[in-house]
C-alpha cells in the first residue's frame, strides 16, 4: 500500500503487515528542519499503516 503526504514531497510504499518497503522523497523536503522531516516521515508511515486497519467492509 502506498501513501503521500499531502504536498506530495513524501511516498512511502508499507507491505501488508506493516513494513516498510520503500520510502521516496522529493528534494524539496532538504529545506525542512530535521526535526519537521523526522515527523512529517514518520507520520506519512502511519498513515500507510492505517490504511490496513480498515475493516474488509470499508474497503
Amino acid at each position: 500500500m502506498s501513501h503521500s503526504s499531502h504536498d506530495g514531497a513524501i511516498s512511502v510504499v508499507v507491505t501488508l503487515d506493516g513494513q516498510v518497503r520503500d520510502l521516496q522523497l522529493a528534494d524539496t523536503v532538504s529545506t525542512r528542519p530535521a526535526a519537521q522531516l523526522a515527523r512529517d516521515i514518520l507520520e506519512c508511515i502511519h498513515d500507510a499503516q492505517a490504511l490496513f486497519d480498515l475493516g474488509p467492509a470499508t474497503r
